[in-house]
């Protein structure tokens, strides 16, 4: 009996030792998700800073989420406007390297929609190219090795592994729109999908105003520019208000189209938001054939 004891004192001895070994590590938007839980998989609690269904453009951390940062053992960074606030009030409550911003490597692109403004914005919505994601990937993949160096070759294979993923995603998407739609225009509630539609030379123009709903001006530019280009889908997105493209609809006569920029099951949401697209696009383009 005393032996039986003395067996399952130590396996919860080493059950406790485990949990109290567990990564704990944060992520700012849902798309970071899937690539921190494939690598990291059993060896890491892995936490969303940004609620579900909140809008990143206007989100702001709680003082309640700023504490439970400073427990983290990583944060991956994605280059969103509020990390810039989050950066000073953590750097002094982390151990030096917790932060790590996996835009490092990632070829940005200027945003659309601020030519009004002096300054020059890069486009934040980095996650929308598969491409940038297996960088993404890269990052989470030697920051778990960097924390857990027993445990890198483990998190070296399942890098891999999820690029491999990647790589097919974008062949998929490559089939669907590749060679198809160069010189075309999609209408957007907001410019989010650049990254995504850059290398299919798709472009996007906003119904948003410098990220804010538009003047009766604006409106008329884009019903002119719609006419002309023959656009009969606007693209809305779950995070922002559609009353604006609701109210462009009437007037075009238009179809409206969900696009979420913000998939959670990356792989498996991004292919669906391309699908979405061409369904979006070759509406455009019957909408452009005479009628008979």
């Amino acid at each position: 009996m005393r032996y039986i004891f003395k067996i399952a004192s130590a396996l919860i001895l080493l059950g406790t030792l485990c949990c109290a070994s567990e990564l704990r590590l944060f992520v700012m938007v849902p798309p970071q998700l899937e690539s921190v839980r494939k690598i990291a998989k059993d060896s890491a609690s892995i936490e969303l800073l940004l609620p579900p269904g909140a809008n990143p453009e206007n989100f702001s951390p709680t003082a309640k989420q700023i504490a439970a940062l400073s427990g983290a053992d990583a944060i991956f960074l994605i280059g969103l406007g509020f990390e810039t606030m989050l950066r000073p009030r953590l750097e002094n409550r982390l151990q030096p390297g917790t932060l790590r911003d996996c835009r490092i490597g990632m070829k940005l692109r200027q945003m659309e929609n601020h030519e009004h403004e002096d300054k020059t914005h890069a486009d934040p919505h980095v996650w929308l190219s598969p491409d940038n994601m297996m960088i993404h990937a890269k990052h989470v993949a030697e920051m778990l090795s960097a924390l857990r160096p027993e445990n890198a070759a483990l998190y070296q294979e399942r890098y891999q592994a999820y690029c491999l993923e990647l790589q097919n995603l974008k062949e998929m998407i490559d089939l669907l729109l590749k060679d198809k739609f160069q010189g075309k225009t999609i209408l957007t509630q907001h410019p989010a999908f650049g990254y995504f539609l850059d290398p299919y030379g798709i472009s996007q123009i906003a119904i948003e105003s410098g990220g804010k709903e538009p003047g009766a001006r604006h409106l008329s530019r884009l019903l002119t520019q719609a006419k002309e280009e023959n656009i009969a889908v606007i693209f809305v997105q779950p995070q922002f208000s559609d009353k604006p493209a609701r109210a462009l609809k009437q007037r075009m006569q238009a179809e409206i189209i969900s696009l979420d920029p913000l998939p959670e099951v990356y792989c498996q949401d991004l292919y669906e938001m391309a699908q979405n697209l061409l369904r979006g696009l070759t509406l455009n383009d019957a909408a452009n054939q005479p009628q008979r």
